[in-house]
């Protein structure tokens, strides 16, 4: 059983009705405890995530978060959406790494590839420019 208090804080009460998280015992074999980031469920500078969590697979590969507290599903990545947080989100936030999350790191990596891409797109640019007759050639 899942209550929230006066205050809002959630709780999940065994058969004693005493505080206890979710076990993965509880679930079975396909799920897995988890107190830290996996490459799925991770901070993000706009979203925080809670811990501890849950991770379950269904036999479809659907993986769903369960919060540890509550029992409650917190988020689920289907194939799409694993999928597209490898091909989609992955190369535009440039987070396949937990070390890459940093703000260091961002400012080491990302940084210069941005200079490089900026290069690039001015490089095309100009070449495009010379082409349709904008630019004369000296």
């Amino acid at each position: 059983m899942a209550v929230t208090d006066s205050v809002g804080n959630h709780k999940r009460l065994d058969a004693q009705l005493s505080p206890s998280l979710l076990t993965t015992t509880e679930l079975g074999a396909s799920a897995t405890f988890l107190a830290s980031p996996d490459l799925y469920y991770f901070n993000r500078p706009t979203h925080t995530r809670h811990f501890p969590v849950i991770r379950m697979a269904a036999a479809n590969g659907t993986l769903f978060y369960l919060d540890a507290r509550t029992g409650e599903v917190i988020t689920a990545f289907d194939s799409a959406a694993q999928k597209s947080r490898w091909w989609v989100y992955g190369p535009h936030n440039m987070d396949f790494w937990s070390w890459l999350r940093s703000p260091t790191a961002r400012l080491m990596v990302i940084f210069p590839t941005l200079c490089c891409v900026l290069s690039i797109y001015i490089t095309g640019v100009t070449i495009g420019m010379r082409r349709l007759g904008f630019i004369k050639r000296r």
